[in-house]
């Protein structure tokens, strides 16, 4: 039953604006909505005040829109990863791009502000309240844009075995603190992987201590539009 009681919102930051509250309220009601998705949670919008060299991280703010998910009976679904903010005028135009502090700080320091929020939720909502949430660790952004338009970065042996690592550090650590936590990945792009691609490292997957609570993927059938 899960696939139909999520809602992607999307970024964190906007959640606080009243509007967005509204409608979030008017699917919990009128469509069962139980599961809200949220993306970057660490991103500066969110105003951590923290480098990552400061122990000192401000989660007021994030506080404040998992507490209006939590006091209206929803339940957060996180993805942990902070994305990149891209507009465009159409599929192989961008007009906007912007980098998140996830992607800003080094990896080591990333997992040290997760941890550090992970140990703030439990002092904040507790740990039976937090083992209903859903965690999810997407893979590093696999596209870029130049000049010349769209691409995208192969899956190398070399980027999964990294991903596997970081899965296997992040899972583990939650699962230590919550033993009922639910937590997946990997925002898979199926378009970029496709079926036989995908079958293998999910297969290689399957072979970890870390083995994921469910799959996560993204498709996005847009039309590319290519000269001639």
């Amino acid at each position: 039953q899960l696939p139909h009681q999520v809602m992607n919102i999307g970024k964190a930051a906007d959640i606080a604006k009243a509007a967005i509250q509204k409608q979030i309220l008017f699917c919990r009601d009128q469509l069962g909505i139980r599961y809200v998705r949220i993306l970057d949670l660490f991103s500066e919008n969110m105003f951590l005040g923290a480098s990552a060299y400061d122990d000192n991280i401000n989660f007021g703010k994030v506080d404040e829109v998992l507490d209006f998910l939590t006091e209206n009976n929803l339940i957060p679904y996180i993805e942990i990863r902070s994305r990149q903010f891209r507009v465009f005028s159409s599929v192989n135009s961008l007009l906007l791009q912007q980098n998140s502090i996830g992607n800003e700080i080094q990896n080591h320091d990333w997992q040290k502000i997760f941890k550090e929020f992970i140990r703030h939720l439990i002092r904040h909502f507790g740990s039976e309240k937090i083992s209903d949430w859903i965690f999810d660790l997407a893979l590093e952004n696999d596209t870029f844009f130049d000049k010349d338009g769209f691409h995208f970065l192969p899956m190398t042996e070399e980027r999964w075995n990294n991903y596997l690592d970081e899965y296997n550090l992040i899972a583990s650590y939650l699962r230590k603190r919550l033993p009922k936590v639910s937590i997946g990945g990997a925002v898979f792009p199926v378009q970029h992987f496709g079926r036989h691609g995908l079958e293998k490292v999910l297969k290689e997957w399957s072979t970890q201590k870390q083995k994921p609570n469910f799959i996560s993927i993204t498709s996005f059938p847009y039309q590319i539009e290519q000269d001639n």
